[in-house]
């Protein structure tokens, strides 16, 4: 293999233009997510269209009521047939926003987005893979597989498509109000973005379910941070200290989280970061047992769960971040959906932050 890493280093060289980084693609991301959604509208009108030129309208009171069926009939058929089709193209639209550095040369991300779409066959793989006692490949070869299973979590969990990404973001503002190292920020978007990888196990329907899980659905919640941390075993050894962050992000600072009831600064840094970006998404965002809160309300949410549920320095540095660019990023993942809850993160199970499935 040649050695490219000089050419990573050249002066000037901008940093998505480096071969073992993605840079975020925002306008193109923004194109193709439009594509999924009005491509199956003009299939659908052009067929309609072509059905009413090609079969004329009878005279018979009977056959125009057959001719609107048929009318309304296909372009149905078509509509719902490309709109199947037209979605497989949500994961590119969310790699396409993504910026990410690799172990070695970034792959294609339409490679991986073509990968996503068979999330079984890959999770399978794994699974072999760890049970042999073997990594998968290589850490290269591994981030590209299991990115892929991230972006099939899109697919996986229609009603909260995007968290991955959007704790991502949350978590890179944390990180800069906090001055984490590149190479750190680096690695802890990784974490920030497979946090919720395990989720691949549960079934649909307790993720979306409405209403409190039962003891036997908590208990399968409960086990993604372990499922999420072997799923993306192979690359724990690039990843360094940054990889406990997919198993602890459900810890509490107080201790009475899960799976390991970590307490304090036993809690990875990444868990306690990822913990905070965690459940400010949830509480902002739309979920099929909720309604979303303002950004203000979830802010004092989280102060109200510092030294409880939080690291206090996370929470912090967070509310440090202005709130302009807080907003924006509100606004822009979920409008301007309102909604309140009482703080009552230290005495109630009910408490918004404690609600992150």
């Amino acid at each position: 293999m040649v050695d490219r890493s000089w050419l990573r280093r050249l002066p000037g060289r901008r940093r998505e233009e480096r071969d073992d980084r993605w840079g975020a693609r925002i306008v193109l991301a923004g194109i193709v997510s439009i594509a999924v959604f009005v491509t199956p509208v003009l299939v659908a009108i052009g067929t309609a269209t072509a059905v009413a030129h090609l079969v004329s309208m009878p005279r018979s009171h009977i056959g125009i009521v057959a001719w609107w069926a048929l009318l309304i009939a296909v372009p149905g058929v078509v509509y719902v047939a490309t709109t199947r089709l037209a979605r497989r193209a949500l994961p590119l639209a969310a790699l396409l926003r993504m910026t990410l550095v690799f172990p070695d040369k970034a792959p294609s991300r339409m490679a991986v987005a073509r990968r996503a779409g068979s999330t079984r066959s890959l999770e399978r793989q794994l699974v072999e893979s760890r049970e042999r006692g073997a990594e998968v490949d290589e850490p290269a070869v591994a981030a590209e597989q299991i990115l892929a299973l991230a972006a099939s979590l899109n697919r996986h969990d229609r009603l909260t498509r995007g968290h991955s990404e959007r704790v991502r973001a949350v978590t890179d503002l944390i990180a800069d109000q906090l001055k984490l190292p590149e190479a750190d920020r680096d690695r802890l978007r990784w974490s920030a973005l497979l946090h919720d990888i395990g989720k691949l196990s549960v079934p649909v329907s307790v993720l979306n379910k409405p209403g409190k899980p039962n003891d036997a659905e908590w208990k399968m919640l409960q086990g993604h941070p372990l499922e999420g941390a072997r799923l993306a075993a192979p690359l724990a050894s690039w990843l360094g200290p940054w990889a406990d962050t997919i198993a602890q992000h459900h810890e509490r600072y107080d201790g009475s989280g899960y799976p390991f009831g970590l307490a304090g600064d036993d809690i990875s840094l990444g868990g306690r970061i990822v913990a905070v970006a965690d459940s400010y998404e949830t509480m902002t965002a739309v979920r099929s047992y909720k309604s979303a809160m303002t950004p203000e309300a979830a802010r004092q949410e989280l102060v109200a769960c510092a030294g409880a549920q939080f690291d206090p320095a996370i929470v912090r540095a967070f509310l440090d971040v202005s709130v302009g660019r807080v907003r924006l990023l509100a606004v822009r993942s979920h409008g301007s959906a309102k909604f309140r809850w009482s703080t009552a993160c230290l005495n109630s199970d009910s408490s918004p932050a404690q609600q992150g499935r």
